[in-house]
């Protein structure tokens, strides 16, 4: 577990979009256990306050579920985790488009660059 913190952002929020990106990318499956509060705050060399905010925080959006004495796992709620990929995809989506219109490119000029693009990484494949 690799955490490169940004200086401009709570941790707490990074160690949640850390998470939520595990999930989403498949690297974490519905029922994994993660790392008791403060295995992870010994990890990542942070406050072990720091890493509970997070836990209460993924809790609360449904990311995962604590079973006392147990552990903490992640959410088997599969429609939920589904669309909390959709989402991330969404906000990559947003702030992609958001920088190429402020660069001046057209959605045509966008959607062919796109296309050039997943189709030399397609070639890779």
């Amino acid at each position: 577990m690799n955490i490169k913190f940004d200086e401009n952002m709570p941790i707490f929020m990074q160690i949640i979009d850390y998470f939520k990106q595990e999930v989403a990318a498949g690297n974490l499956a519905p029922g994994d256990r993660i790392p008791s509060i403060r295995e992870l705050s010994k990890i990542l060399q942070v406050n072990p306050n720091t890493v509970g905010r997070a836990y209460q925080e993924m809790e609360r959006e449904g990311i995962t579920v604590t079973q006392r004495g147990l552990g903490v796992y992640i959410s088997q709620d599969t429609l939920y985790l589904s669309k909390l990929k959709e989402r991330l995809a969404g906000e990559y989506i947003a702030t992609f488009t958001q920088g190429m219109f402020s660069l001046g490119f057209k959605k045509e000029e966008i959607l062919n660059l796109l296309t050039q693009q997943l189709t030399f990484k397609q070639e890779d494949v």
